[in-house]
């Protein structure tokens, strides 16, 4: 989480699977920060959590990608989302804070 803070990335890859906190919690947390609400999460998750699937893609998740991965699908997933991202200039570049509407 302080690391997103602190590197401003283009895009998130979390999985819900992490080793000491709920990655909905983190999930929550990065989209409540200023400097990370805007930056695009894609969920990695297993599939067959269709109803945490649907609660985090309404809460505003870009994605949400099922394991086992197909790493073919996944990268070409995260380049069209950056391309994305970059496209739409999502943030100023000295602040890393949102623009647009």
């Amino acid at each position: 989480m302080s690391l997103a803070v602190a590197e401003r990335p283009n895009l998130i890859l979390l999985s819900l699977q992490l080793p000491d906190l709920s990655g909905r919690e983190v999930f929550r947390a990065l989209c409540d920060q200023p400097r990370t609400g805007h930056v695009p999460v894609m969920v990695l998750a297993e599939g067959e959590q269709i109803t945490v699937q649907k609660e985090l893609l309404e809460q505003g998740a870009y994605d949400f990608i099922e394991k086992p991965l197909d790493l073919d699908i996944l990268s070409l997933r995260v380049r069209n989302a950056l391309r994305r991202a970059e496209r739409e200039g999502l943030t100023e570049t000295r602040t890393g804070l949102p623009t647009g509407d």
